[in-house]
């Protein structure tokens, strides 16, 4: 058993020596690799969008919001009188990118302004996203 763990040590051990060298020569060529960094696209926070409320059991359970372009926005602050699915709102609010979740669905999602379009019901039986 000690074997195998010395042996898994060198190996990790030299693919980071592998990774560091092939990183020098590329610099020492005068070639710089800059990280590519792309931007998710935002909610505009001066636009209304209309979500549908969806109630997704998974996690333990939470609500979701579903843009009626698909996109799946994690409200972080969604007022408990909305919580009920096929609830119908147009919302304003910004997306959240320094936020980390347990859910792992969606977008986290600050709403900041609300407009009740249709008030859904309670059961909790269209998840199916």
């Amino acid at each position: 058993m000690k074997y195998v763990a010395i042996l898994m040590s060198i190996a990790l051990l030299s693919a980071c020596q592998q990774q560091e060298s092939t990183a020098k020569s590329s610099t020492d060529l005068g070639q710089t690799s800059k990280p590519t960094v792309k931007s998710a696209p935002t909610m505009n926070n001066s636009t209304l969008i209309t979500v549908n409320v969806k109630y997704l059991e998974i996690e333990g359970g939470f609500y979701g919001l579903v843009t009626d372009s698909g996109k799946k926005l994690l409200p972080m602050n969604l007022a408990p009188e909305y919580k009920k699915p096929g609830t119908v709102l147009k919302v304003k609010g910004q997306e959240l990118t320094d936020v980390m979740t347990t859910q792992q669905w969606g977008t986290p999602f600050n709403i900041t302004e609300v407009e009740l379009i249709k008030l859904g019901d309670n059961s909790r039986n269209n998840s199916n996203i």
